[in-house]
């Protein structure tokens, strides 16, 4: 078996590809570090049983690991994590609200607004303080 592993530069106490490779070298599995923003990259995966990506609260990840994994996962047939089932909400509040209002999952009061009309609407009667949030982002950034 061979897992291959997207490196997370987060930082050495961050680290989860570490701490991926260390496990599976514990149980005797191969690991290789792949870049998956290499252009090239996405034809060389055939050798692999599953890739593996932290990707982290940033656009730059989310707007290619989202991708890059899909094809993988759906395309080439490699198990990846996380998963579409698992990633397609990761960090999109928006994704997040139709989630838990379908699981009827309690969350604070929330308003979505598809058009500025509609928000402008609801700002000129909502009682203040409110706290807003664009769909993605974490940690106040």
């Amino acid at each position: 078996m061979i897992i291959g592993i997207h490196p997370d530069k987060t930082g050495n106490n961050e680290s989860y590809s570490k701490r991926w490779r260390k496990y599976f070298e514990g149980i005797s599995v191969q690991v290789n570090e792949i870049d998956l923003l290499q252009i090239d990259t996405i034809n060389n995966l055939q050798q692999y049983d599953g890739i593996m990506w932290r990707w982290i609260h940033n656009e730059d990840h989310k707007q290619s690991a989202k991708r890059i994994l899909y094809c993988i996962e759906k395309y080439l047939h490699i198990p990846v994590y996380p998963n579409s089932n698992t990633a397609w909400h990761y960090d999109e509040k928006i994704s997040q609200y139709y989630l838990f209002k379908s699981l009827k999952i309690n969350i604070p009061n929330t308003w979505l607004f598809w058009d500025q009309k509609s928000a402008i609407e609801w700002a000129e009667i909502a009682k203040f303080p409110v706290i807003a949030k664009l769909s993605v982002g974490a940690g106040s950034s």
